[in-house]
């Protein structure tokens, strides 16, 4: 089930106008329709469902960025400390 946005407060919920679609979000990730649609109805990225559409507030995007983000800095540091050891 795709996380609620309703569950927010008013003042916080986002509208169709703070969101991007599906696609956009995709591409900007780097990562297929498909796959995109898997993780609204996963829970992993929240949406917000307008129609039969989707629309994904930009801060949803952001976070999943900062994360990969920060799992490729944790990935490089930890394969830097391997090579040091290794010399």
């Amino acid at each position: 089930m795709p996380k609620a946005l309703s569950s927010r407060a008013p003042s916080e919920a986002p509208t169709v106008h703070d969101g991007i679609t599906v696609h956009d979000a995709a591409t900007r990730l780097g990562v297929s329709y498909r796959t995109m649609l898997r993780m609204i109805e996963r829970g992993d990225i929240a949406a917000l469902r307008i129609g039969r559409g989707w629309r994904i507030p930009v801060t949803e995007v952001e976070r999943i960025e900062s994360e990969r983000w920060a799992e490729a800095v944790e990935r490089a540091e930890s394969a830097q400390q391997q090579r040091r050891r290794a010399s």
